[in-house]
């Protein structure tokens, strides 16, 4: 990782002095870093769409979106200061992107307790527990079809099985 942020760095710095003089060259430098801070606020993206998709925020922490929010919020008001648009143009992305990760965290923040139930649930199987006075039998078994259209686990003597837990054998 090292050697590619040094090789990175040594392109972009070859590409702008070889290409561009004065102005220009200031020009070419500010595009490029608002590309890479554009790609830091964009990251998160694939992130939030998981979080729709699973209606879980483990995965998207609040403190990380919190300080990336006020992070693009201090870079944005220094560009304005400055009257940088190299440096206020990429913030605005990471200002908006910041605070859809908030109203997200807002919206799913409940939710994962029910998405750990419903994956706890898929994961249900039924045990044959015999008695110990006559031998009867107080549970099932019947196959288990996982969510890979597949049958479910193996049993100790290599069949497929559904094994069905509770708290209390009677």
């Amino acid at each position: 990782m090292f050697l590619v942020n040094v090789a990175l760095f040594g392109l972009i710095v070859i590409f702008t002095m070889l290409l561009a003089k004065g102005e220009k060259r200031v020009e070419l430098l500010g595009w490029i870093c608002v590309a890479f801070a554009v790609s830091v606020f964009v990251a998160p993206l694939s992130i939030m769409k998981l979080v729709i998709q699973t209606k879980s925020v483990e995965f998207m922490p609040l403190p990380l979106s919190l300080f990336l929010t006020f992070t693009a919020i201090s870079w944005f008001s220094y560009g304005f200061a400055k009257k940088d648009k190299y440096v206020m143009l990429p913030n605005v992305l990471g200002i908006l992107f910041g605070f859809a990760q908030i109203i997200l965290y807002m919206i799913y923040k409940g939710e994962k307790k029910i998405i750990q139930e419903a994956k706890l649930a898929d994961h249900i199987v039924s045990v044959i527990i015999p008695s110990e006075s006559e031998g009867e039998v107080v549970g099932k078994v019947k196959p288990e079809k996982n969510n890979h259209g597949g049958e479910g686990n193996k049993g100790r003597n290599g069949t497929q099985e559904e094994v069905e837990m509770s708290h209390s054998v009677v």
